[in-house]
């Protein structure tokens, strides 16, 4: 076994799919299902079992994620304490980004990280802030992009910014709604929601019960890029934050509108190890992000809004 086998794994045993496993981990799933088939192959065990929803695991399946876990935080704190010898910043940070930031904000940061930091490498896992705030506690990145604040043993959390969800959706779907558009008027629009971004749809549940409302046609799925597609196709219209659209609205393929209802926006931190514990490499990503997050707020393109000044 090695440690690209178990992380892999532990992805499929974590998410119980084989397709959500392959799209946090940014590689094909059939790529995905021959690894574990390698690792099943490896130990003379059937390790998961397949079926049309998704894998369950076996008894020695549930055996090995427990082993899994442990063996990759071991790793974990290993590689995090010998990085403290480090004069410079160097080696490997892991970040947890949202959709959104993947677009808005990766490029940026590897652009300037290569220039600042030669000696540094930035590993990217994209998901949901619920979703990510969980690999955070897992151990499985260094740093994420979470929805709640938190001040504990291990992890602190820094406020970037706070964004609203709005309704996007092309032209003919969106012109005739005002701005903000009412929670009943969305009850009738053909939406399409994700449903791993649990805590958007709280947002979007309560919002419908305040009002006593509820969505008459709407579509959950569980990958981005049918979303998006859906969308730029003008068959649905979706709830996302600014800045996952920002291109296709300023060119005018999309509208944005907010809803009106105080509850479509949420406050985005930053989560991390506690600052006295970061390595060098780590505190210097933290610093990084939280420069860029201040002149993207600066530029008003994506309707961020300061909330107090991070350090």
């Amino acid at each position: 076994m090695n440690t690209r086998q178990l992380k892999y794994f532990l992805a499929v045993a974590e998410l119980e799919s084989l397709t959500a496993a392959a799209e946090r981990l940014n590689i094909s799933q059939p790529a995905l299902g021959q690894q574990i088939r390698n690792l099943e192959e490896r130990l003379g065990l059937r390790l998961v079992q397949r079926h049309s929803r998704g894998v369950n695991l076996t008894e020695a399946g549930k055996r090995l994620k427990t082993h899994s876990q442990e063996i990759l935080e071991r790793i974990n704190r290993a590689e995090a304490d010998l990085r403290h010898f480090a004069r410079t910043p160097a080696g490997m940070v892991s970040i947890g980004v949202t959709p959104s930031l993947g677009r808005a904000l990766v490029p940026r940061l590897l652009e300037r990280c290569s220039d600042q930091f030669p000696e540094m490498r930035l590993q990217f896992t994209q998901g949901f802030t619920d979703q990510l705030e969980h690999l955070l506690d897992e151990g499985a990145v260094d740093m994420a992009v979470t929805h709640s604040s938190r001040d504990n043993m291990r992890h602190q959390t820094v406020p970037l910014y706070k964004e609203s969800i709005q309704l996007i959706g092309k032209p003919q779907l969106v012109s005739g709604l005002s701005d903000p558009v009412s929670v009943r008027d969305l009850a009738s629009i053909p939406l399409m929601i994700d449903e791993r971004s649990q805590q958007v749809r709280k947002i979007i549940d309560a919002a419908l019960q305040a009002a006593g409302a509820k969505l008459t046609d709407a579509i959950e799925i569980q990958a981005i890029n049918i979303r998006r597609e859906f969308i730029m196709q003008g068959k649905r219209c979706s709830f996302a934050p600014l800045a996952l659209f920002a291109d296709e609205v300023e060119a005018g393929l999309l509208i944005a509108r907010h809803v009106a209802d105080p509850g479509f926006s949420r406050v985005i931190h930053l989560g991390a190890s506690r600052v006295e514990t970061l390595t060098p490499a780590m505190a210097a990503m933290r610093a990084l992000i939280i420069e860029l997050i201040d002149e993207e707020i600066r530029s008003g393109r994506f309707g961020w809004l300061l909330l107090k000044n991070p350090s």
